[in-house]
Order: C-alpha cells, then structure tokens, then sequence
C-alpha cells in the first residue's frame, strides 16, 4: 500500500462541479491542482476555496490545465464537460502531459 495517496488534477476545475470535487477530495487527504485556461484563474480559486474552508487545511494549489493534466489521476468526465468552444482546444492542449495508464 502507498505512503502517500496520489494527487488529482481537476482540468477546467474552477467551475462549482470542479472545485466542489477538488475541496471535498482535498478535505479527505488528495493533494489537487485546480486547473483553467489563464494559470492566475487556477490560482485565485484554488485560494478562494482554502480561504472558505480554512479549518480542513486543503492541500490545493491552482494552476493552468497543463498543470492539472500533469497529476497523478486526471478525472476524465471533467474534460468532456467543458464548454463545447473551450473542449477541443483544452483537450489538444493538454494531451501530451496527461499521464498514460497500463
């Protein structure tokens, strides 16, 4: 069994569906990364969300989407709920750093 659980990258993640999932894993011990398109919108909610709940002491950082799709485990359904006009440019963006599974 690992020491450390594995960190979540939540693409897109500063929507209420994205960032209620990163505090409510993060509130549980996962380390996240909210990701947008712009890394200061990543950033500016990943810290409105520890300012709103600073008595769990969340491990969330913010970041662009890149960031995000570089962690551990990258929930897929997150990315085909974007927008229609911002899923495929996230999606070219972002593939080559989301991790490949055995």
């Amino acid at each position: 069994m690992p020491d450390a659980l594995p960190s979540i990258g939540y693409v897109g993640g500063t929507g209420p569906a994205g960032s209620a999932l990163a505090v409510r894993l993060a509130s549980v011990g996962y380390a996240g990364c909210i990701g947008s398109r712009t890394k200061e919108r990543g950033v500016q909610v990943a810290e409105e969300m520890k300012a709103k709940w600073p008595r769990h002491n969340l491990n969330l950082v913010g970041g662009d989407n890149v960031d995000a799709a570089s962690r551990d485990i990258v929930p897929t359904w997150m990315i085909r709920s974007l927008p229609r006009h911002a899923n495929s440019a996230c999606t070219i963006s972002i593939w080559q750093h989301v991790k490949k599974r055995d």
